[in-house]
């Protein structure tokens, strides 16, 4: 497990020169799986509805510039290969809050979230303003699947698939 970080750390290094982040095909290819590796770019297009990027790679999560948006907005799978459990009802008890208190302060919620079922152990849609983000765990692995003005039924297969995909014990 300790080689795998390093060879993952070093495979980074290399494949960005030393920033932190890297090209999803340049650390695919050295066979650790990331945030990267889960979907292919042709797949997410397909299930987006729209042009990406590759994707880039940095830390834990995968970000995909959508092509053709001057600095617009992205599509983010973030991967967490542990305390997953925590990770969900982390993101739960933040909706509920913000829900709560945007709607006793003001009157009107801009935070929204709703159980999904289906996919994996557990899983939880949340709406915070215009930005739709999808928490899915499997076993102590989670997933989060994000984008701005993107609709459930678009993020919704990806995070089956991702999570489908997700294989924590190769870590």
């Amino acid at each position: 497990m300790k080689a795998t970080a390093i060879a993952y750390i070093l495979a980074c290094a290399a494949a960005c020169g030393g920033s932190g982040a890297a090209n999803a095909n340049e650390v695919a290819m050295t066979g650790i799986q990331t945030a990267c590796s889960l979907l292919t770019v042709d797949e997410l297009e397909k299930l987006l509805h729209a042009q990406l990027a590759n994707g880039v790679q940095d830390g834990s999560a995968c970000t995909y510039e959508f092509t053709g948006k001057a600095a617009g907005p992205t599509f983010r799978i973030d991967v967490h290969w542990s305390g997953g459990r925590d990770e969900v009802d982390g993101a739960r008890a933040g909706a509920a809050m913000a829900k709560s208190f945007k709607g006793t302060r003001l009157g009107v919620s801009m935070v929204d979230s709703e159980p999904l079922t289906g996919i994996g152990d557990d899983a939880i849609v949340v709406t915070a303003g215009g930005v739709l983000i999808i928490y899915a765990r499997k076993g102590d692995a989670s997933i989060e699947v994000e984008a701005f003005g993107a609709k459930p039924e678009e993020l919704i297969p990806i995070a089956k698939i991702a999570l489908g995909r997700l294989q924590p014990e190769s870590r």
